[in-house]
Order: structure tokens, then sequence, then C-alpha cells
């Protein structure tokens, strides 16, 4: 129960932030996918953590003349939940990324009174410095991608690097043989996707902490059964 109106403070700030780093792109000031995306981390964990929200909590009313308490809203100031995230590891056969396909995770952890939650999503990016649509970027790549992080969670995206800005597209809709390539038309704002994330919509509460052990554990869930050995090293 945030105040739309904070969150849609919330959200212009990592627009902006995130406009910022596709300028870079632009200028070529910044250049390959991993470079984009440690500096996207770090944009998104500075707009969000700090951040204050209107949150509303239920507050008991006296009612009259000895009759039940009614129950109230009232709004308390608290702070953004905690956003936190990192790369995975690349190196090697048996790395995170070999075995997850995603190039990195963000987590978010619940700091207000009462709620305790814990969780992620994983993300592959794509730098696109064309113009126009995204076909150039590589279908089958990011299809098997998308594949091997459906394996262990549905909160899993594709993240386009774009000099216009940064678009997000739902795994659940790519891996599959009818999907062909990128369109526009079907990109999220990444913005939009922190959003839905603090809102609740969106996030896996089993992927809800991002050191290597924990990630390690969460991949596990799934691959004991197929015998992947992770390497984090």
């Amino acid at each position: 129960m945030f105040s739309s109106d904070d969150l849609d403070d919330l959200e212009s700030k990592i627009l902006k932030a995130e406009q910022y780093l596709a300028q870079r792109l632009s200028q070529t000031t910044i250049s390959g996918e991993e470079a984009l995306t440690e500096r996207l981390i770090d944009a998104l964990e500075r707009a969000v953590n700090g951040f204050h929200l209107s949150y509303e909590v239920p507050s008991l009313g006296f009612g009259f003349r000895g009759a039940g308490r009614s129950t109230e809203l009232k709004a308390e100031q608290v702070k953004a939940p905690r956003l936190s995230g990192r790369s995975t590891v690349s190196k090697g056969a048996r790395s995170e990324e070999a075995i997850s396909g995603a190039d990195a995770m963000i987590v978010l952890e619940s700091q207000v009174p009462h709620i305790e939650a814990h969780k992620g999503f994983l993300f592959q990016a794509k730098v696109h410095r064309g113009s126009g649509q995204f076909e150039s970027l590589g279908t089958e790549e990011i299809k098997e991608q998308c594949r091997k992080m459906m394996q262990f969670t549905n909160s899993a995206y594709a993240v386009v690097y774009d000099k216009r800005g940064f678009y997000c597209f739902d795994c659940s809709s790519m891996y599959t043989s009818a999907w062909n390539s990128f369109h526009r038309d079907d990109a999220i704002p990444l913005a939009a996707i922190i959003r839905q994330f603090i809102e609740c919509q969106i996030g896996d509460h089993n992927l809800s902490a991002i050191d290597k052990k924990s990630f390690k554990e969460f991949l596990g869930r799934s691959d004991i059964k197929n015998g992947l050995i992770i390497s984090t090293e």
C-alpha cells in the first residue's frame, strides 16, 4: 500500500538514472554489457535505497459508546525496500552464468514494519547499437539463456540496453519456438519493472540473497536432479 505519487517519483528517479546510462552508451563512453550491467546495478541501488515512501498501515479507531473498534488506515513514512544486485560469475563451463543463463540478479528486502520479505529476479542483458527495431539481436542465444533462467524461476527477463532507454522483455514469452525476435511494442521500461517489483507484483521469494552461497543453493534447488555442479569461483 505505497503511495502512488511516491512510487511515481521513485520511478522517475530510476528513469533519469537509466537515461543517463543510455546517453553514456550512445556516446560510447561506456561499452560492453558487463560494464553497463555493473553501472546499472549501482545506479538502481543508489536510486532506491534510502528513498522514503508513504505507506498505509491499519490503525484501530474507537467506535461510539462502546461500539466495536473500526479499522482505519494511517500513512507512515518508511524507507523503500532495500535493493541489492550483482553480476553472476561468468567464467567456466559450470559457472553461475553458464548454469543459470543470467547475467545478473536483483534482490529486494522489505524494510516495512511488520512485513518481512525477500525476493528477486534474474536478467540477461543485450546491447543494441543499431537504430530502429531490435531484430539484429541474436534470437537463438537469447532463447537458450531464457530457457535456462526459466528452469529456476518465472521471474526472469531479458534487458536490452539501447541508446533510447533500457527495455525489459519477459522470458516466459521468449524461450518458446514461436518467438523469433524482439519487438519494441512488447517491451516494458526497466523503471516500470522495478516499480512492479517494489509493489510485490513480480519477484521470486526463493531468490532471497545475492551472495554466492545463497545463489548456489537457489540454483541447486532445481539442479540436484540434473546432477550439475555449480562453480562460484
